[in-house]
């Protein structure tokens, strides 16, 4: 995840790795074309968030998605070999990629509570392929930018499904 310290160009590292396991080694077709300018974009604006220090786990990833999704650094969908018809398009690929980094990078993520006792998401996030697609296709709209808060929430739901020790107790 973006990790809001050090410098981004580690962050740019990190992120051309994870989106580079999107493709096999030696696919016919090439690597996927990436706007190296969008790209930095979609880090700097991540990195920029406001309170950054303080913002939860959920908020920093959701910020990272509508940064990128925003940015569109992807320049063509996924393979349809590997991913079918789902993410043949830019802007699908640019939902699903960035999803992907987010849930990923929840995973061993803190938690803390407000009275500043901390959890762990000690278990990976899943979702349903299904529920993936409909994600990615309501997260890939050009709105999405303004639905931040709704990610965050979406992200911090998806996370308490497997890790139930994390979330908030009713009042």
């Amino acid at each position: 995840m973006i990790r809001f310290h050090g410098s981004w160009q580690s962050d740019y590292d990190d992120l051309v790795r994870y989106i580079g396991g999107f493709y096999a080694p030696m696919r016919p077709d090439g690597p996927i074309p990436v706007s190296n300018d969008r790209l930095v974009d979609a880090i700097k604006n991540t990195r920029a968030l406001t309170g950054a220090k303080e913002a939860s786990a959920f908020k920093k990833a959701a910020h990272f998605v509508t940064s990128f999704v925003k940015e569109q650094p992807l320049l063509r969908g996924l393979p349809h070999d590997l991913f079918g018809d789902a993410f043949a398009d830019a802007r699908m690929a640019n939902a699903a990629v960035a999803l992907s980094y987010a849930i990923d990078s929840l995973y061993l993520a803190t938690v803390t509570w407000h009275d500043k006792t901390e959890r762990l998401i000690d278990k990976p996030l899943v979702l349903s392929k299904h529920s993936f697609v409909d994600i990615s296709v309501a997260i890939s709209q050009p709105n999405v930018v303004d639905a931040e808060a709704l990610v965050s929430v979406l992200l911090e739901q998806i996370a308490y499904k497997t890790n139930g020790h994390c979330q908030y107790k009713a009042h």
